[in-house]
């Protein structure tokens, strides 16, 4: 097959498809699972897979075999090994270079584009508002959908690939959960991603289990203190804590230490008690100690904070959408309730809010990875700016729809009661600004 940049091939004996990168010049034959792959689109019955195939494709992941000037990206997930000519395996890992620059550059390559559009498809179909209310019954957590989230590749995203991830930058990873935050999604994407990368930093082997998907393991945003660590994001769900306690940076198993509580986003918050907590005991390991464990912590709360920015603008932007889409069937007066200024001015101010807040939050997660001296600043900044603007857009796309708003039928309060819930996980936006001032300051 003569293959062409922005050709899409699916498989035929699973779920995966893929998109040219770069072409060869010459006739080539991709294949997954044992067979080739033919144009996307053809009505093609798939086969069985017989389980012992190579590594699964996954989704966002760049495949490449420079002999042959080939690449391809995943944008949808499957079972099978791909292969080339029938033969020799694609080397998988992004054959994209970072490179360091002094200005910042947030034009979105071919591939994020590709994996913005996936993950869009992905929570359009498996997070609809009316599994978010079912979730919230227990624990704000949807097994199913965080299966599909760890099967996809989306926490070990965040892992290098000397450690079995794929090296996804900061840049990426905001890309991945903004569109997390427009679905509201109940899994804890965030911070699974931040412990993950926290634990490949930290060289623990204990990585290997998050990537695998073999175990859920969160981060405490701050240190226990009197023996709890308060309101845990992920606590009441995850297998595991990493908590700053007593000077140390310990991973903690969860069972029997948690106490879940009620909140206003119905997060899978829950208090986790260190009592009794022995560094080389049953159940706990020490990840750091002394100033290597404070500063582990402080790097992993920037990227709590630069993604959850990144997390609450998709929230507002997908709130504003709501609230939009709903001046625009309302009628009074024999007109739509959009055409009044007193209700288009103020959503008007909310997309420019909303632009300014993605702006600084995508600036903060290149930064993360390029400019790593502004990276704590510009995390903070874009927290508090993102935090700020994701409750005012949901209280002005609340306050549009009357008192419909605020009944538990109509979407809009899902957004409203999360983007209040969202940013209390750490603190109130204020907090971040005070802190990007501290890091500019140096007080």
């Amino acid at each position: 097959m003569q293959l062409k940049a922005g050709q899409r091939l699916a498989s035929t004996v699973c779920d995966a498809e893929v998109v040219v990168v770069k072409a060869p010049a010459g006739d080539v034959e991709v294949g997954c699972g044992g067979a080739p792959m033919v144009e996307a689109g053809q009505d093609v019955p798939k086969g069985t897979l017989d389980g012992s195939l190579g590594d699964a494709v996954l989704l966002g992941k760049r495949y490449a075999d420079e002999e042959a000037g080939l690449e391809l990206l995943c944008t949808k997930a499957g079972d099978g090994a791909l292969t080339m000519n029938g033969g020799c395996s694609a080397s998988r890992g992004p054959s994209r270079s970072r490179r360091a620059t002094e200005r910042v550059d947030l034009q979105l390559s071919a591939e994020q584009e590709q994996l913005v559009a996936a993950l869009a498809g992905l929570y359009s179909k498996h997070a609809s508002s009316e599994a978010v209310r079912k979730a919230e019954s227990s624990d704000g957590f949807d097994p199913a959908l965080w299966g599909r989230l760890t099967e996809m590749g989306l926490v070990a995203m965040a892992v290098g690939e000397a450690n079995g991830g794929w090296g996804a930058t900061t840049l990426d990873l905001a890309l991945a959960v903004e569109q997390h935050g427009r679905a509201v999604g109940p899994a804890p994407l965030v911070e699974a991603q931040v412990a993950a990368r926290l634990l490949d930093r930290l060289g623990d082997p204990a990585v290997s289990e998050v990537v695998s998907g073999e175990r859920m393991i969160t981060v405490a945003l701050h240190p226990a203190v009197d023996g709890t660590a308060r309101g845990v994001p992920a606590g009441a769900v995850a297998d595991a804590a990493i908590v700053l306690h007593e000077g140390a940076l310990v991973l903690v198993d969860l069972d029997g230490r948690r106490q879940t509580f009620e909140n206003l986003g119905s997060l899978p918050l829950a208090d986790i008690s260190l009592h009794g907590v022995s560094p080389d005991g049953p159940g706990a390991r020490v990840l750091a100690t002394g100033p290597d464990a404070g500063a582990a912590l402080e790097r992993a709360t920037d990227d709590w904070l630069c993604l959850t920015a990144a997390s609450l603008v998709g929230l507002g932007a997908r709130a504003l959408e709501i609230g939009v889409d709903y001046v625009k069937e309302r009628h009074a007066f024999g007109v739509p309730i959009g055409s009044f200024q007193a209700v288009a001015h103020p959503l008007a101010d909310s997309a420019t809010a909303l632009d300014g807040a993605r702006f600084l939050a995508l600036e903060a997660a290149w930064a993360a990875d390029e400019d790593i001296d502004r990276a704590a600043e510009l995390a903070g900044m874009a927290f508090g700016f993102a935090g700020d603007a994701a409750r005012a857009v949901t209280a002005q796309a609340l306050h549009v729809h009357g008192g419909y708003g605020f009944m538990m039928e109509y979407d809009i309060q899902l957004y409203w009661r999360r983007a209040r819930a969202w940013t209390n996980v750490w603190g109130e936006p204020s907090l971040a600004y005070r802190r990007a001032a501290a890091m500019r300051l140096g007080a």
